[in-house]
Protein backbone atom coordinates (compact mmCIF):
# COMPACT_ATOMS: atom_id res chain seq x y z
CA UNK A 1 0.00 0.00 0.00
CA UNK A 2 1.34 3.52 -0.76
CA UNK A 3 0.99 5.98 1.91
CA UNK A 4 2.20 8.93 0.54
CA UNK A 5 1.18 10.97 -2.10
CA UNK A 6 2.33 14.53 -3.66
CA UNK A 7 -0.19 17.18 -4.01
CA UNK A 8 -0.72 18.77 -7.43
CA UNK A 9 1.00 22.28 -6.81
CA UNK A 10 3.91 20.90 -5.60
CA UNK A 11 6.60 23.35 -5.81
CA UNK A 12 9.04 20.26 -6.98
CA UNK A 13 8.06 22.20 -10.53
CA UNK A 14 8.54 25.43 -9.58
CA UNK A 15 11.93 27.27 -10.21
CA UNK A 16 15.22 28.00 -8.63
CA UNK A 17 14.88 29.17 -4.84
CA UNK A 18 15.73 28.30 -1.38
CA UNK A 19 13.71 25.20 -0.60
CA UNK A 20 12.93 24.34 3.12
CA UNK A 21 10.67 20.80 4.22
CA UNK A 22 9.41 21.02 7.47
CA UNK A 23 8.26 17.45 8.79
CA UNK A 24 6.00 16.41 11.81
CA UNK A 25 3.60 13.45 12.33
CA UNK A 26 0.67 15.42 13.17
CA UNK A 27 -1.21 18.14 11.58
CA UNK A 28 0.89 20.56 10.92
CA UNK A 29 -2.20 23.32 10.60
CA UNK A 30 -3.03 22.34 14.00
CA UNK A 31 0.61 22.77 15.54
CA UNK A 32 1.22 26.80 16.41
CA UNK A 33 5.20 26.01 16.69
CA UNK A 34 5.37 24.61 12.88
CA UNK A 35 3.04 27.67 12.17
CA UNK A 36 5.38 29.87 13.36
CA UNK A 37 8.46 28.53 11.75
CA UNK A 38 6.85 27.78 8.70
CA UNK A 39 5.51 31.87 8.27
CA UNK A 40 9.51 32.88 9.37
CA UNK A 41 10.82 30.73 6.87
CA UNK A 42 8.38 32.06 3.75
CA UNK A 43 9.74 35.50 5.10
CA UNK A 44 13.10 34.67 4.62
CA UNK A 45 12.72 33.80 0.69
CA UNK A 46 12.09 29.61 0.97
CA UNK A 47 9.40 28.07 -0.53
CA UNK A 48 8.01 25.86 1.98
CA UNK A 49 7.28 21.85 1.45
CA UNK A 50 5.15 20.05 4.96
CA UNK A 51 4.93 16.50 5.11
CA UNK A 52 2.51 15.83 7.83
CA UNK A 53 -0.99 14.07 8.81
CA UNK A 54 -3.86 15.95 5.83
CA UNK A 55 -3.84 19.03 6.79
CA UNK A 56 -7.80 19.82 8.32
CA UNK A 57 -6.79 24.03 7.98
CA UNK A 58 -5.35 26.58 5.69
CA UNK A 59 -1.60 26.50 5.82
CA UNK A 60 0.08 28.77 4.09
CA UNK A 61 2.81 25.91 2.09
CA UNK A 62 4.06 25.46 -1.51
CA UNK A 63 3.56 22.11 -1.18
CA UNK A 64 2.16 19.53 1.36
CA UNK A 65 3.01 15.58 1.61
CA UNK A 66 0.40 14.05 3.35
CA UNK A 67 1.46 11.17 5.41
CA UNK A 68 -0.56 8.24 5.79
CA UNK A 69 -2.49 6.72 8.92
CA UNK A 70 -0.85 4.68 10.99
CA UNK A 71 -1.20 0.37 10.83
CA UNK A 72 -3.75 -0.52 13.30
CA UNK A 73 -2.33 -3.80 15.03
CA UNK A 74 -3.77 -7.06 14.51
CA UNK A 75 -4.14 -9.63 17.38
CA UNK A 76 -4.26 -9.70 21.50
CA UNK A 77 -0.58 -8.80 22.24
CA UNK A 78 -0.16 -6.04 19.85
CA UNK A 79 -3.24 -4.36 20.83
CA UNK A 80 -2.06 -4.00 24.01
CA UNK A 81 1.26 -2.91 23.40
CA UNK A 82 2.09 0.98 22.08
CA UNK A 83 1.85 -0.14 18.07
CA UNK A 84 4.90 -1.79 16.87
CA UNK A 85 7.56 -0.81 19.31
CA UNK A 86 7.68 -4.52 20.73
CA UNK A 87 9.19 -4.93 17.48
CA UNK A 88 11.77 -2.23 17.23
CA UNK A 89 12.49 -3.31 20.93
CA UNK A 90 13.78 -7.12 19.89
CA UNK A 91 15.19 -6.77 17.11
CA UNK A 92 19.32 -7.45 16.32
CA UNK A 93 20.05 -4.33 13.76
CA UNK A 94 19.36 -0.49 13.30
CA UNK A 95 18.27 -1.61 9.99
CA UNK A 96 15.27 -3.65 10.76
CA UNK A 97 14.76 -1.02 13.92
CA UNK A 98 14.44 1.13 11.33
CA UNK A 99 11.89 -0.50 8.69
CA UNK A 100 9.53 -1.73 11.93
CA UNK A 101 9.80 1.98 13.37
CA UNK A 102 8.80 3.57 9.25
CA UNK A 103 5.95 0.35 9.20
CA UNK A 104 4.75 1.53 12.68
CA UNK A 105 4.45 5.21 11.82
CA UNK A 106 2.93 4.64 8.42
CA UNK A 107 5.71 6.42 6.49
CA UNK A 108 6.00 3.90 3.43
CA UNK A 109 6.80 6.16 0.50
CA UNK A 110 7.88 8.85 1.98
CA UNK A 111 11.60 8.07 1.44
CA UNK A 112 10.71 7.71 -2.14
CA UNK A 113 8.62 10.77 -2.23
CA UNK A 114 11.54 13.02 -1.39
CA UNK A 115 14.80 10.83 -2.88
CA UNK A 116 14.60 12.84 -6.10
CA UNK A 117 14.66 16.47 -4.36
CA UNK A 118 16.93 18.27 -2.67
CA UNK A 119 16.29 21.09 -0.14
CA UNK A 120 18.35 23.52 1.62
CA UNK A 121 16.80 22.83 5.04
CA UNK A 122 14.91 19.90 6.48
CA UNK A 123 13.31 20.79 9.97
CA UNK A 124 12.10 17.72 12.08
CA UNK A 125 9.47 17.91 14.50
CA UNK A 126 9.26 14.57 15.54
CA UNK A 127 11.61 11.71 16.25
CA UNK A 128 10.48 9.33 14.41
CA UNK A 129 10.95 10.89 11.09
CA UNK A 130 14.47 11.78 11.89
CA UNK A 131 16.26 8.84 10.03
CA UNK A 132 13.81 9.47 7.26
CA UNK A 133 15.49 13.66 7.00
CA UNK A 134 18.99 12.02 7.68
CA UNK A 135 18.58 9.76 4.46
CA UNK A 136 17.35 12.24 2.23
CA UNK A 137 20.18 15.02 3.82
CA UNK A 138 22.23 15.45 0.77
CA UNK A 139 23.15 19.09 0.97
CA UNK A 140 20.50 19.81 3.43
CA UNK A 141 20.67 21.15 6.63
CA UNK A 142 18.76 19.06 9.04
CA UNK A 143 17.25 20.73 11.96
CA UNK A 144 15.93 18.42 14.55
CA UNK A 145 13.20 20.25 16.85
CA UNK A 146 13.23 18.43 20.23
CA UNK A 147 10.04 19.33 21.58
CA UNK A 148 9.96 17.29 24.74
CA UNK A 149 12.45 15.19 25.77
CA UNK A 150 11.75 12.24 23.71
CA UNK A 151 12.83 9.15 26.03
CA UNK A 152 11.00 10.26 28.59
CA UNK A 153 8.01 11.07 27.46
CA UNK A 154 5.32 9.14 28.23
CA UNK A 155 7.64 7.97 31.23
CA UNK A 156 4.54 7.52 33.65
CA UNK A 157 3.72 4.21 31.75
CA UNK A 158 4.94 1.19 32.45
CA UNK A 159 4.45 -0.05 29.04
CA UNK A 160 6.60 2.57 27.31
CA UNK A 161 9.73 2.33 29.37
CA UNK A 162 9.66 -1.42 28.53
CA UNK A 163 8.95 -1.36 25.01
CA UNK A 164 8.95 2.64 23.60
CA UNK A 165 11.84 4.04 25.65
CA UNK A 166 15.18 1.90 24.41
CA UNK A 167 14.13 2.96 21.21
CA UNK A 168 14.17 6.45 21.92
CA UNK A 169 17.33 6.49 23.39
CA UNK A 170 18.56 4.55 20.54
CA UNK A 171 17.61 6.99 17.88
CA UNK A 172 18.40 10.09 19.84
CA UNK A 173 22.24 8.57 20.63
CA UNK A 174 22.68 7.86 17.03
CA UNK A 175 21.15 10.47 14.97
CA UNK A 176 21.01 13.60 17.07
CA UNK A 177 24.61 13.66 16.46
CA UNK A 178 24.43 13.46 12.70
CA UNK A 179 22.09 17.38 12.72
CA UNK A 180 23.41 20.08 11.82
CA UNK A 181 21.21 21.92 14.53
CA UNK A 182 19.20 20.82 17.98
CA UNK A 183 16.71 23.08 19.41
CA UNK A 184 14.47 22.77 21.98
CA UNK A 185 11.66 24.57 24.36
CA UNK A 186 12.93 24.61 27.60
CA UNK A 187 16.85 25.13 29.50
CA UNK A 188 15.97 21.90 31.54
CA UNK A 189 14.95 20.07 28.20
CA UNK A 190 18.48 20.98 26.80
CA UNK A 191 20.75 20.23 29.56
CA UNK A 192 19.25 16.22 29.50
CA UNK A 193 20.03 16.56 26.17
CA UNK A 194 23.47 17.62 26.68
CA UNK A 195 24.29 15.16 29.94
CA UNK A 196 22.64 12.22 27.85
CA UNK A 197 23.38 12.45 24.12
CA UNK A 198 26.42 14.82 23.99
CA UNK A 199 24.59 17.67 22.39
CA UNK A 200 24.17 21.16 22.44
CA UNK A 201 20.75 22.30 21.88
CA UNK A 202 19.38 26.23 20.95
CA UNK A 203 16.78 27.19 23.27
CA UNK A 204 14.12 28.42 21.35
CA UNK A 205 10.60 29.22 23.23
CA UNK A 206 7.75 28.68 21.42
CA UNK A 207 6.90 32.16 21.83
CA UNK A 208 3.47 34.20 20.35
CA UNK A 209 4.16 37.03 18.19
CA UNK A 210 4.32 40.23 19.76
CA UNK A 211 1.39 42.09 20.23
CA UNK A 212 1.10 45.91 20.77
CA UNK A 213 -1.95 45.95 23.40
CA UNK A 214 -2.38 47.49 27.18
CA UNK A 215 -2.98 46.03 30.08
CA UNK A 216 -6.87 46.45 30.93
CA UNK A 217 -7.27 47.76 34.19
CA UNK A 218 -7.62 45.36 37.78
CA UNK A 219 -10.97 45.18 39.62
CA UNK A 220 -10.97 44.24 42.73
CA UNK A 221 -14.32 42.46 43.01
CA UNK A 222 -13.88 40.31 41.06
CA UNK A 223 -9.73 39.38 40.22
CA UNK A 224 -10.08 37.28 37.29
CA UNK A 225 -8.23 34.15 36.54
CA UNK A 226 -7.78 32.85 33.64
CA UNK A 227 -6.49 29.45 31.72
CA UNK A 228 -6.44 27.73 28.51
CA UNK A 229 -5.33 24.67 27.17
CA UNK A 230 -5.92 20.95 26.29
CA UNK A 231 -7.63 18.46 29.04
CA UNK A 232 -5.23 16.10 28.94
CA UNK A 233 -5.68 13.98 32.41
CA UNK A 234 -1.67 14.40 33.04
CA UNK A 235 -2.16 18.30 33.08
CA UNK A 236 -4.36 18.08 36.38
CA UNK A 237 -7.49 20.68 35.61
CA UNK A 238 -8.63 18.96 38.40
CA UNK A 239 -6.19 21.27 40.85
CA UNK A 240 -8.26 24.84 39.09
CA UNK A 241 -11.45 23.59 40.67
CA UNK A 242 -9.74 22.48 43.87
CA UNK A 243 -7.96 25.99 43.75
CA UNK A 244 -11.12 28.48 43.80
CA UNK A 245 -12.03 26.51 47.13
CA UNK A 246 -9.10 27.82 48.56
CA UNK A 247 -8.96 31.54 46.93
CA UNK A 248 -11.18 34.56 48.70
CA UNK A 249 -14.83 35.08 46.73
CA UNK A 250 -13.27 37.65 45.24
CA UNK A 251 -11.42 35.80 42.58
CA UNK A 252 -13.69 34.21 39.42
CA UNK A 253 -12.32 31.77 36.67
CA UNK A 254 -12.69 31.24 33.22
CA UNK A 255 -11.54 27.90 31.64
CA UNK A 256 -11.34 27.46 27.72
CA UNK A 257 -10.65 23.82 27.42
CA UNK A 258 -9.74 21.65 24.20
CA UNK A 259 -11.08 18.54 24.86
CA UNK A 260 -13.22 15.72 22.62
CA UNK A 261 -13.93 13.87 25.51
CA UNK A 262 -18.00 14.68 26.26
CA UNK A 263 -18.04 12.97 29.29
CA UNK A 264 -14.90 15.30 31.01
CA UNK A 265 -16.35 17.84 29.58
CA UNK A 266 -19.85 17.06 31.27
CA UNK A 267 -17.94 16.81 34.24
CA UNK A 268 -15.99 19.90 34.43
CA UNK A 269 -19.29 21.84 33.46
CA UNK A 270 -21.05 20.14 37.08
CA UNK A 271 -17.75 21.21 38.85
CA UNK A 272 -18.37 24.98 37.67
CA UNK A 273 -22.28 24.79 37.92
CA UNK A 274 -21.72 23.78 41.53
CA UNK A 275 -19.31 27.14 41.88
CA UNK A 276 -20.96 30.15 40.65
CA UNK A 277 -17.09 31.91 40.29
CA UNK A 278 -16.21 29.22 37.72
CA UNK A 279 -17.23 29.69 33.79
CA UNK A 280 -16.14 27.18 31.13
CA UNK A 281 -16.16 28.80 27.41
CA UNK A 282 -15.22 26.77 24.01
CA UNK A 283 -11.62 26.96 22.74
CA UNK A 284 -10.45 30.01 20.78
CA UNK A 285 -9.16 30.14 17.64
CA UNK A 286 -4.82 30.23 18.26
CA UNK A 287 -4.76 33.75 16.06
CA UNK A 288 -7.72 35.15 18.91
CA UNK A 289 -5.99 33.43 22.21
CA UNK A 290 -3.86 36.88 22.39
CA UNK A 291 -6.91 39.36 22.55
CA UNK A 292 -9.68 36.96 24.19
CA UNK A 293 -7.14 36.72 27.25
CA UNK A 294 -6.41 40.41 27.34
CA UNK A 295 -9.50 40.94 29.40
CA UNK A 296 -8.17 38.77 32.43
CA UNK A 297 -6.40 39.44 35.20
CA UNK A 298 -4.02 36.34 36.25
CA UNK A 299 -2.99 33.32 33.94
CA UNK A 300 -2.87 30.49 35.46
CA UNK A 301 0.17 27.19 34.45
CA UNK A 302 0.08 24.43 37.27
CA UNK A 303 1.57 21.33 36.72
CA UNK A 304 2.95 18.87 39.50
CA UNK A 305 5.82 17.35 38.33
CA UNK A 306 4.75 14.25 37.44
CA UNK A 307 6.98 13.34 34.58
CA UNK A 308 10.34 14.62 33.72
CA UNK A 309 8.74 16.84 30.77
CA UNK A 310 6.02 18.47 32.85
CA UNK A 311 8.71 19.35 35.02
CA UNK A 312 10.48 21.27 32.41
CA UNK A 313 7.83 22.64 30.48
CA UNK A 314 7.78 26.28 28.79
CA UNK A 315 4.36 25.60 27.63
CA UNK A 316 2.78 28.34 24.65
CA UNK A 317 0.32 29.52 27.24
CA UNK A 318 3.28 31.23 29.35
CA UNK A 319 3.75 33.54 26.46
CA UNK A 320 0.33 34.04 24.82
CA UNK A 321 -0.32 35.33 28.29
CA UNK A 322 2.24 37.65 28.43
CA UNK A 323 1.21 39.11 24.93
CA UNK A 324 -2.19 39.53 26.65
CA UNK A 325 -0.20 41.59 29.55
CA UNK A 326 -1.52 39.20 32.46
CA UNK A 327 0.50 38.55 35.34
CA UNK A 328 1.45 35.10 35.59
CA UNK A 329 0.72 32.30 38.67
CA UNK A 330 2.55 28.78 38.57
CA UNK A 331 3.94 26.38 40.96
CA UNK A 332 7.86 26.48 41.23
CA UNK A 333 8.48 24.57 37.85
CA UNK A 334 12.01 25.41 37.62
CA UNK A 335 12.52 26.89 33.78
CA UNK A 336 8.94 28.95 33.96
CA UNK A 337 9.98 30.38 37.15
CA UNK A 338 13.70 31.22 36.21
CA UNK A 339 11.69 32.99 33.15
CA UNK A 340 9.30 34.71 35.39
CA UNK A 341 11.92 35.56 37.83
CA UNK A 342 13.83 37.05 35.19
CA UNK A 343 11.04 39.26 34.07
CA UNK A 344 9.45 40.10 37.25
CA UNK A 345 5.75 39.61 36.02
CA UNK A 346 4.78 36.48 37.89
CA UNK A 347 3.77 34.82 41.24
CA UNK A 348 5.28 31.62 42.18
CA UNK A 349 4.23 29.07 44.78
CA UNK A 350 6.23 27.96 47.66
CA UNK A 351 5.80 24.06 47.04
CA UNK A 352 3.52 22.08 44.44
CA UNK A 353 0.22 22.25 46.29
CA UNK A 354 -3.15 23.95 45.54
CA UNK A 355 -2.60 25.44 49.08
CA UNK A 356 0.53 27.06 48.45
CA UNK A 357 -0.86 28.70 45.23
CA UNK A 358 -4.13 30.17 46.95
CA UNK A 359 -2.02 31.46 49.61
CA UNK A 360 0.12 32.83 46.94
CA UNK A 361 -2.77 34.30 44.86
CA UNK A 362 -4.59 35.03 47.87
CA UNK A 363 -1.60 37.65 48.79
CA UNK A 364 -2.09 40.12 46.08
CA UNK A 365 -3.26 43.24 46.52
CA UNK A 366 -5.14 45.21 43.26
CA UNK A 367 -2.21 47.34 43.13
CA UNK A 368 0.48 44.05 42.93
CA UNK A 369 -1.88 42.62 40.32
CA UNK A 370 -2.00 45.86 38.39
CA UNK A 371 2.10 46.40 38.68
CA UNK A 372 2.52 42.65 37.50
CA UNK A 373 0.59 43.15 34.55
CA UNK A 374 2.95 46.06 33.78
CA UNK A 375 5.76 44.24 33.76
CA UNK A 376 4.19 41.93 31.33
CA UNK A 377 4.23 45.18 29.30
CA UNK A 378 7.43 45.58 29.37
CA UNK A 379 8.32 41.89 29.11
CA UNK A 380 5.71 41.61 25.81
CA UNK A 381 8.92 42.31 23.00
CA UNK A 382 11.72 40.61 24.88
CA UNK A 383 9.61 37.60 25.17
CA UNK A 384 8.19 37.77 21.49
CA UNK A 385 8.10 35.00 18.98
CA UNK A 386 9.91 37.73 16.61
CA UNK A 387 13.17 37.89 19.34
CA UNK A 388 13.18 33.78 19.96
CA UNK A 389 12.93 33.55 15.93
CA UNK A 390 16.58 35.81 15.84
CA UNK A 391 17.98 32.83 17.85
CA UNK A 392 16.72 30.19 15.13
CA UNK A 393 18.30 32.73 12.09
CA UNK A 394 21.72 31.69 13.89
CA UNK A 395 21.53 27.95 13.14
CA UNK A 396 20.12 28.33 9.79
Amino acid sequence: MRYVRLCSNSMFDQGAGKRALLMCLGDASWSPRTIRFSQHLREQGYHITIASKPLTRDMACDAHIPLGPEPKPKGLLTRRLPGYAYFAAFLPTHFLKDIANTHRHGLHGLGNALKAHTFDVIMVQDLALLPIALRQKKSARIIFDAREYYPAQNEEDRRFRIFEQPERIRLCARDLPRCDGVITVSQGLADAYTRNFGVSPTVIHSAAAYHDIAPTPVDPSPIRLVYHGVANRNRGLQNYFALMDQLGQNFTLDLYIVTNDEKRLAEMKRKAEADGRISLHPPVPYDRIVKEMNQYDIGLIYYEPTSFNLKHCMPNKIFEYIQARLAVAIGPSPDMAAFLSEHECGVISEEFTVESLAEALNELSVEHVTELKSRSERAALAASMERELERFGEIL
